[in-house]
């Protein structure tokens, strides 16, 4: 009877995690959208503040002003866009990883699939999301990018697992 109970606890957990797990992979899905859904330049602006205060911090920590600040600022806007799309994307992947993990497939490579699956879909359709955004570009390479970060998670679960 002990038994029977406990097992129930543990499947009304699992259902939890999932239900959780499902909204949060949904919620990062509609942040990406709305991210995506900027035109370029609200995109670009609020990029560039980051950098600019980037910069600002670089500055004061070596005390010292560049002479060629908005050449810094450019480079710091490229990458601090790079890593917040690989961030994002790294989080999507990481939780519809999680989210996947909770079910007992009968290979265990199957839950991996689908989100690489998942993944190429959540890319090309964000992509072309983008595509009917003014001032904003839409490339295969870009694509594909997309594609890698949310599949670099497949890599960091298997480290943390």
């Amino acid at each position: 009877m002990n038994e029977s109970l406990n097992n129930k606890n543990n499947f009304n957990k699992k259902i939890a995690l999932q239900i959780f797990l499902a909204i949060l992979s949904i919620i990062i899905c509609i942040i990406i959208f709305n991210f995506s859904n900027q035109d370029g330049d609200k995109s670009e602006g609020r990029s560039r503040d980051i950098s600019q205060k980037i910069v600002t911090i670089l500055e004061k920590i070596q005390n010292k002003k560049y002479e060629k600040r908005e050449l810094v600022v450019s480079k710091t806007d490229h990458i601090v866009r790079k890593c917040a799309h690989f961030f994002i994307y790294t989080v999507a992947g990481i939780t519809l990883m999680s989210f996947f993990s909770t079910f007992n497939f009968k290979r265990k490579f199957t839950g991996v699939l689908i989100c690489v699956f998942l993944g190429l879909i959540y890319a090309a359709s964000d992509e072309f999301h983008q595509s009917l955004i003014p001032r904003k570009n839409s490339t295969f390479y870009r694509y594909f990018d997309r594609y890698l970060r949310c599949n670099c998670r497949k890599h960091i679960c298997k480290i943390c697992y």
